[in-house]
This record gives structure tokens, C-alpha cells and sequence, in this order.
């Protein structure tokens, strides 16, 4: 079975094409789920929220969501 097999017995190469394009997968799934809770979050504002106070939330939101995905880039690439 192809699925099967260990991946020590590709060369190097395709192994790290593979990891690449794995981490290329991960990260672009991670960015399309960020960006669909997102879309949540900033089109349901509370309604007691003045607008500045939302931009203010969105922002502190992005800079989280940046870190997070960082985190996962630093992981993925080890």
C-alpha cells in the first residue's frame, strides 16, 4: 500500500516538497477558518458597542489571531 509506506524511504526531496506542501495546506486552511470567524465577529457587532470600541475589539481579535497563526507557522516548519 502507497499509504502505507515510510516516508524515509523517499529522497530527501520529495520528502521535503511534501512537508512544504503539507505546511502549505495547513496554514491556508488555518487562514480560511480565521477569516470565515471573523467575518462572524465583524458583522455582528453588539449593539452596544460604539463603532470605535468595535474597531478597537477587531483589532485586539487580529493581533490574537496573528500570534496564533505564527505560533502554528514557527510549529509547522520544525
Amino acid at each position: 500500500m502507497r499509504g502505507s509506506a515510510d516516508r524515509r524511504s523517499h529522497p530527501p526531496e520529495t520528502t521535503a516538497i511534501a512537508a512544504e506542501a503539507e505546511g502549505f495546506l495547513i496554514a491556508h486552511r488555518h487562514r480560511a477558518r480565521r477569516r470565515t470567524a471573523k467575518h462572524r465577529r465583524c458583522t455582528k457587532k453588539p449593539p452596544w458597542l460604539t463603532i470605535a470600541q468595535a474597531e478597537d475589539l477587531t483589532h485586539h481579535y487580529v493581533n490574537h489571531r496573528v500570534a496564533l497563526t505564527r505560533q502554528l507557522l514557527t510549529a509547522t516548519s520544525r
